[in-house]
């Protein structure tokens, strides 16, 4: 066992995780891949390279792309109103003169959150027969409406982090492509890089080789979510359903699924500016404008997730080193996303300077989390991010 290997299993023993998954890339190459524990407890299947874990709001950036591909082709811009692209008035009645843009959707600050009947919302979305529009929760006279949908703030000037801003993304991307969502990411990203990932889990091959995810309750594990090791995934009739009706049906805030070694496809075609093995999947100056900052923290203009988002792009969080808070790699400005959902923890940074980059996942734990030490996020990300750090990066800085 060498240094890397022994370091990470000390991690992922006293954290008491489920599975862990660990991936480094240095110059273009992986520098390590390493994998822990299990993928499903009741089975005891092992994590390995081909374990896909459902990637939480990693899958915000995939998103993100698959809109940049429609700004490409002419077929939307980042400023214009979306309410006109969907089909109703959608303003925060706070500032009715204002339009909301993909741009704001995008980076955060629209205004629009994640409002009291977003998880009922939700639910409804990924299980009732006839999903309910995303009308119905935008809009006031809609029955999953409240009016802490909108923030008090001017559009475009506060960050607020919220997953119903990619729904809407998702939901454009379906009325401007004509395509449901699940299929336009398969078609336009995941089989031109040749990922195994779907935000559709029945177009996983082997289902089995999905990691289920594990929640603590008061000290009881439960298994959250994509637990297919005994029944297979049900299948829903899509045939009635109207591309830019909902957009929350697959996910698009964080429901894809991927293994590792996939997702570090997606990761270094960002990471080479939109090139990967020789396929130009975005042209470079869209690449570049994701990763430029739309919005930079001043300590008055957005709510900063007690420090952990303090700058952002368009579908990346883009770190600024600030210690303490998000310096997950010392003085490495990285971009990239977290993930944090129905017990798994996730991260995915890339450095296009130095060509450095980390993807960690983590299934779960039979304990709470910690909170960082050194930085404003989980410590058993912290910690294992360190490692990778100090014993892979640290050597060529």
């Amino acid at each position: 066992m060498n240094e890397i290997e022994r370091k990470l299993s000390e991690i992922y023993q006293y954290h008491n995780l489920i599975g862990m998954s660990v991936l480094a890339i240095e110059d273009g190459s992986f520098a390590y891949s390493g994998s822990f524990g299990l993928s499903n407890v009741t089975s005891k299947k092992k994590v390995s390279d081909q374990t896909l874990y459902r990637m939480a709001s990693i899958s915000k950036t995939v998103n993100a792309t698959a809109f940049m591909m429609l700004v490409e082709k002419g077929k939307i811009s980042l400023n214009e109103d979306i309410g006109d692209v969907l089909g109703y008035n959608l303003k925060n009645p706070n500032f009715p003169e204002i339009s909301i843009t993909p741009a704001m959707l995008l980076s955060h600050t629209s205004g629009i959150r994640d409002n009291e009947f977003y998880d009922k919302f939700l639910s409804d979305s990924y299980h009732l027969n006839e999903p309910p529009l995303l009308e119905n929760l935008l809009t006031i006279k809609g029955n999953y409406y409240s009016a802490d949908v909108w923030g008090n703030e001017m559009p475009g000037t506060y960050f607020c982090y919220s997953n119903l801003n990619y729904g809407i993304i998702a939901a454009i991307i379906e009325k401007v492509s004509a395509e449901r969502f699940d299929v336009f990411c398969r078609k336009n990203i995941f089989e031109p890089l040749q990922m195994n990932a779907s935000f559709n889990v029945c177009d996983i091959p082997n289902y089995h080789d999905i990691a289920a995810l594990y929640e603590n309750n008061q000290m009881q594990l439960i298994a959250g979510i994509d637990d297919y090791h005994f029944k297979n995934p049900m299948a829903k009739d899509y045939s009635a359903y109207i591309p830019g009706s909902n957009g929350m049906m697959f996910g698009p805030q964080g429901g894809m699924r991927s293994s590792l070694t996939d997702l570090a496809k997606f990761m270094i075609m960002h990471m080479n500016n939109g090139e990967f093995n020789s396929i130009q999947l975005l042209k470079k100056e869209t690449a570049e404008l994701m990763t430029k900052t739309v919005w930079k923290y001043n300590g008055i203009n957005g709510d900063n997730y007690e420090n952990q988002f303090l700058s952002w792009g368009l579908g990346f969080q883009l770190l600024t080193a600030t210690k303490g808070c998000d310096n997950y790699f010392r003085d490495l400005k990285m971009c990239g996303h977290l993930g944090d959902g129905y017990g798994l923890l996730s991260c995915m940074y890339f450095s296009k300077e130095t060509q450095k980059a980390v993807i960690f996942c983590t299934n779960g734990s039979t304990q709470k989390w910690e909170s960082g030490v050194n930085t404003a996020f989980y410590k058993v990300v912290e910690d294992a991010v360190a490692v990778i750090d100090k014993e892979i990066f640290t050597e060529k800085l």
